[in-house]
Order: C-alpha cells, then structure tokens, then sequence
C-alpha cells in the first residue's frame, strides 16, 4: 500500500508523496473559518494525483491537539472527495508528526518556528506536554508572525519619528505600498527582513530577535528536559542565536 504524507502549515504544505515530494503555498489550519471541509479542500490540492493501487494518507495538521472533534471531522471528510479515496486515513497534529519525525518515538521537546511557534515535549516515561501554539493575538512568542509584526510596528514608529532609526523601514514603506497585512501569514513574510537587519548589526531588529530567542528558550524549558529538535520555516534562521542563548540542539 502506498503512503501519502501531509505536514500542513498555515502558510503551506510538504507532501511525500510515491512520486517524489512537492511543496505548496496554500494552507489551512482547524479552527480557519473554513472549518474541517475547507481544511480538507486544500488538503486534497495539496496531494494532487493520488497513486496507483491502494493507498493511505497520514496528516499533520494545525489545531488537531486543541480541537480533536474537529479533527475527527477531517478525518471523515478526507474519507471522500476522491477519484479513488484512501483505503486509510490518519490525522494528528503538525506538532506531533514533527516530534515523532524528530525522536522516532522516544523522549524530548521538538521546538516548532514557523508563522507561529509551539513546543511538544514527551518525558522517559510517556508524559506529554504542549506549550503555546495559542496564535498571534494570544501567543506565539518568538514565531515569524511575530518577528514580523514586532518588526513593522518599530519600522512604522521609525517612519513616524516616534521611534529609533531602522533599516527595517524599508520593508515597512513596501508593506504601506502594498496595503496592511491582513493574516499572521502576510506578517511572517516580514521576518526574514528582520532576521536579516539583526544579522547585519541593526539595534532595533537585534532587540526584537533578542525577545524572540527569550521566548523561544523559555518555551522550550517549559515543555520538558532532554535534547531539543528545532524545526519549521525558521529553524535554520534561529538555530545559532538559540545556541547562543543556551539551548542545547538536537539534529532531527
């Protein structure tokens, strides 16, 4: 039987699929206006051609810890909407895949950044723990989307002369040119200029990746002990300042 695998992101998906691996730019979390059928629709874009012969699908989703009904919901609607539907479907949560792509079963915290950030961590004896994933308005400390908004709210200040001097203006006056951002995604789009102005030495964009590496370690510390996977959209960006501060990494 072949296997089609999901990580489904809010700002895209990573499909394994029996024909290679495709990537794509829409994604969808439980608890998106849309609700399980929307998620299901752009999971079924996301898989394309389905393979030949029986096949099962296994999805990592946003929201499917926090809403599991929900999640239950999903798993019934990709039952159908197929030329040929899965002879078995799974569904669990993009952090847990994340963990268990990381420690294959075993114990430790895997540390997700991407347009949000959240941490799973699983103790010797099988406890299970989840800090933050809670969304920009409430959480998210240290993810992209709040890089990003950290970053343009400064730049905008700047602009303003309510504020320190920034490189980041530049991607502010862009941002301005195009209109405001309207989702988390569009605000996590900022954040590689803001990784980049820290890197380069800018006062304003060090601070703000200062308070995310702060958040990002102390979320880390919260769900458990033991070695930490970093991964998601981000990881790469992060990896030395979190190395910096203390964190000690552990290669997926």
């Amino acid at each position: 039987m072949s296997l089609v695998a999901v990580d489904l992101g809010r700002s895209g998906a990573r499909v394994v699929h029996p024909g290679g691996r495709r990537v794509t730019t829409t994604g969808a979390g439980l608890g998106d206006p849309g609700g399980a059928g929307g998620v299901a629709a752009v999971l079924r874009g996301a898989v394309g051609d389905i393979p030949p012969g029986p096949w099962s699908l296994a999805v990592g989703v946003p929201g499917a810890m926090a809403l599991p009904d929900d999640a239950a919901e999903l798993a019934e609607a990709l039952t159908g909407g197929w030329a040929r539907p899965p002879d078995e479907v799974a569904v669990t949560s993009d952090v847990v895949a994340w963990h268990a792509g990381a420690f294959d079963g075993g114990s430790g915290v895997v540390l997700v950044v991407g347009t949000g950030a959240v941490a799973l961590g699983v103790s010797p004896a099988g406890a299970l723990r989840r800090v933050d994933g809670h969304g920009l308005l409430l959480g998210d400390e240290g993810g992209g989307a709040r890089i990003g908004q950290d970053g343009l709210r400064a730049a905008l200040r700047a602009l303003d002369d309510a504020g320190p001097a920034t490189t980041l203006t530049g991607p502010a006056r862009d941002l301005q040119a195009r209109g405001r951002p309207g989702t988390a995604t569009d605000l996590a789009s900022s954040s590689p200029a803001g990784l980049d102005a820290a890197a380069a030495g800018d006062a304003v964009a060090t601070e703000i990746v200062g308070k995310a590496v702060d958040a990002l370690v102390t979320t880390a510390g919260a769900a458990g002990t033991g070695p930490v996977a970093l991964v998601g959209e981000l990881a790469a960006a992060l990896a030395a300042p979190l190395r910096a501060a203390g964190l000690a990494l552990h290669a997926p």
